[in-house]
């Protein structure tokens, strides 16, 4: 059976950065890959030894400025997070201003660069067929660590607008529902499946043995599949006024 490498583990056995491979994939040196079901890049021996004799015949280092040019618009080498105004953080990444109309969600190091890139991916998706939502502009790439240039959606989230006007609960509460009920009412296709990432999630589970994980799965894939948008962080504080999008 052929050996196959993610797109990390082929840039550290040939020696280039991740950023080369899709470079080599844009301009055509290699053809896109195959992916996995969870949409994560796979190569094979054949691409390893392509790799190398592409990287051996190079007689430049591109810099991180020219590279960013030859990736056209797609790709932003951030050099460094000083001078970006930090907004905020969460368990996987932080939030930073970069410019007025824009923020930097970048992973700490160590998160999966398939994850961010899968994000990415499925942030484009979604957004071509559900506009209540801030536009991925860029790929973002600092050092080790990865991340996504963001639209900066104007407005106060609902729970900060709730704590200054209480009263108006009604009319927010229903004004969610309805945004629900229009993301669930939104097909979309060629995305991970809600049975995809819950059987990822539960295989991650440490609480349960491999016995109780496979009963939850074999259940979960009984089920009925179909093809509508399902939000798996949806709550008030991801809501923001003015235009009402969500994050």
């Amino acid at each position: 059976m052929q050996k196959t490498y993610s797109t990390k583990e082929l840039a550290n056995i040939v020696g280039v950065h991740v950023n080369t491979l899709r470079f080599y994939e844009k301009i055509g040196f290699l053809t896109k890959p195959e992916r996995k079901e969870n949409g994560y890049r796979i190569y094979t021996d054949l691409e390893q030894c392509k790799v190398i004799r592409l990287a051996m015949k190079a007689e430049v280092v591109y810099e991180k400025m020219r590279m960013n040019e030859l990736l056209n618009d797609d790709i932003l080498i951030l050099d460094s997070t000083e001078g970006l105004s930090f907004i905020g953080q969460g368990n996987t990444a932080e939030i930073y201003a970069y410019s007025k109309d824009s923020i930097v969600k970048l992973y700490r190091d160590g998160f999966p660069e398939e994850g961010v890139e899968k994000e990415w991916e499925i942030t484009n998706k979604v957004q071509k067929v559900f506009d209540m939502m801030p536009r991925a502009l860029k790929y973002v790439v600092h050092e080790k660590r990865y991340g996504i240039l963001y639209e900066k959606a104007p407005g106060m989230d609902m729970f900060s607008l709730l704590s200054s006007k209480p009263l108006s609960i009604c009319g927010m509460g229903k004004r969610i529902a309805i945004i629900h009920s229009e993301i669930h009412t939104t097909t979309i296709k060629n995305v991970v499946t809600a049975k995809e990432k819950l059987t990822q999630e539960i295989g991650w589970v440490d609480d349960l043995t491999l016995n109780e994980k496979n009963r939850i799965i074999e259940v979960l894939n009984m089920l009925s599949e179909k093809n509508s948008l399902c939000h798996f962080d949806f709550h008030p504080g991801i809501e923001l006024s003015g235009v009402w999008q969500i994050q």
